[in-house]
């Protein structure tokens, strides 16, 4: 806030600029006057939010000095003060709208809290007029025009958006939001994680410095609040005039999405980007080069093709994040088809294939896109490969080798199964009759019946210990099982073993 102080005695106004401690309640003395003519002459060049002026002075006195000022600023509050006695000078002023009237001497606590008051009024009108230029602002740059009062004094101001993303918590994004109007940058428009700004200034060499100043406070707020590393801006060039903000605001997204070229980068500017065109055919080229890759399971082949395809995609530049969507769908749908030939389904392959590629657009970069990319081909080429040698699939594979392992536990049903290998029950069923041509249940008395084949071949085990060591703790249901399984009670297999009779099963 800045402040104007009049007074004919040098004394006192000496006494005022220094006993006070504007600096430390966020005021600016901005000048001081012995008469009310030099008072107005500051008043005219500083345009100051506060007037403290004694009533009786050279020239003009505060009153006059009062109307006047009023002339170059409306808003302009005042502080009176006076060593005469004069109701009438009282009156008057307090029906022009004085903040307070004070008789000499002045206690100087009076004054303070009276400034204080005063600062708090400054700082409810700042923010309501800074969120009112918010809301035009924000109209202005969607819209490309606004004819409101309220943004004539700054319409020629040169501007510069900057569009931030980060990754945070709504604590931290309200911190953010509470920082930016701190430092003075409007915060145009915000949603989720993007923050889109702009900073407007009346010299260009001051945005100039304010663009990197802002942005080291930015990183260090960033730093602060453990963000550092998640932060990444797109800045517009600088434009003069309110008329060029929809400019500034497509050029600050066209930045950022060269933030999912360029890993690593941070901070990209506009004037920086080179926009290259996108090879005629591109998507048709590589996607029916995958294909074929994909069905043969040539791992090798395929880390070659994705590396050149990565490449390809930062040639592509900043429309490579739509062009990739529009790949990964259309390879999603044809290796589907491919693979259904072979009578290959995704399924078989991920518990839900269409969010499996529907992640490829979550990701940040291009790099990290492709990464995605690859582990998702590399599984369907690893299960390409695993049907060609009739082989197992890893969770249907880990299944089997933990039922091997644990079918002696009368415990061991499907849910200790799923957490073991992590996929859904449904879809575990499903798999697990494709690969092994059984149910999990069948399978699983399979090989408890077939153990306690062994087990009772063996002349010295009792029927309840060859139940006892196969998962059974019901003597009766593991006889009715085993005669379910072999056509012979336990004890009647037995006797043929002990007879050396040959035991045909069911």
């Amino acid at each position: 806030m800045k402040a104007v102080i009049c007074d004919d005695d040098e004394i006192i106004l000496k006494g005022l600029k220094s006993v006070i401690p504007w600096e430390e309640m966020g005021v600016q003395i901005v000048g001081v006057a012995t008469d009310g003519r030099n008072g107005l002459q500051l008043i005219k060049e500083h345009h100051p939010d506060l007037l403290l002026s004694d009533i009786r002075m050279p020239y003009i006195d505060g009153l006059q000095l009062i109307e006047e000022g009023r002339k170059v600023r409306s808003d302009l509050m005042a502080v009176i003060f006076s060593g005469y006695d004069d109701f009438s000078y009282a009156r008057r002023a307090l029906r022009m709208g004085v903040v307070d009237y004070l008789s000499k001497p002045i206690d100087m606590g009076s004054l303070i809290q009276i400034v204080k008051a005063c600062i708090h009024k400054y700082q409810e009108a700042e923010s309501n007029s800074f969120h009112k230029k918010e809301q035009l602002l924000y109209h202005y740059v969607m819209c490309g025009g606004c004819n409101e009062e309220a943004l004539m004094e700054i319409k020629d101001y040169y501007c510069v958006m900057l569009i931030l993303e980060v990754e945070v918590s709504t604590e931290t994004r309200s911190q953010l939001i509470t920082f930016f109007r701190e430092q003075g940058i409007y915060l145009i428009n915000q949603r989720e994680n993007r923050f889109e700004l702009l900073i407007l200034s009346p010299s260009k060499l001051t945005i100039q410095m304010q663009i990197t100043n802002y942005w080291k406070e930015i990183r260090n707020r960033a730093d602060q609040l453990g963000i550092a590393t998640l932060l990444i801006c797109g800045i517009s060039n600088i434009y003069q005039g309110l008329e060029n903000l929809n400019m500034c605001h497509k050029q600050a997204q066209e930045a950022l999405q060269w933030g999912y070229i360029k890993e690593g980068m941070q901070v990209l500017y506009y004037k920086d980007i080179k926009k290259l065109e996108q090879p005629k055919d591109f998507y048709v080229e590589v996607e029916y080069d995958l294909i074929p890759t994909i069905k043969k399971g040539d791992k090798k082949q395929l880390e070659e093709q994705l590396r050149e395809l990565e490449k390809k995609l930062q040639i592509v530049g900043a429309d490579s994040y739509l062009y990739l969507q529009f790949f990964g769908s259309n390879l999603y749908s044809n290796i589907q088809r491919e693979l259904a030939k072979n009578e290959i389904l995704f399924e078989q392959v991920f518990e839900n294939p269409v969010e499996e590629f529907r992640k490829l657009i979550e990701y940040k970069t291009i790099h990290q896109a492709v990464k995605g990319l690859r582990e998702k081909l590399f599984a369907i080429c690893d299960y390409v490969i695993q049907q060609n040698e009739k082989a197992y699939s890893p969770p249907i594979l880990k299944a089997l080798q933990y039922i091997e392992g644990h079918f002696m536990d009368s415990q061991l049903a499907m849910d200790k199964i799923i957490n073991v290998v992590h996929i859904s029950p449904g879809h575990f069923s499903t798999l697990f009759k494709q690969e092994v041509g059984i149910t999990f249940t069948d399978y699983l008395n399979q090989c408890r019946m077939e153990e306690a084949k062994k087990l009772i071949s063996l002349s010295d085990i009792k029927i309840y210990q060859v139940a006892m060591e196969c998962g059974y703790d019901n003597i009766p249901y593991f006889s009715t099982a085993f005669k379910k399984y072999t056509g012979y009670s336990p004890s009647e297999y037995k006797s043929k073993i002990k007879e050396g009779q040959k035991v045909e099963i069911n």
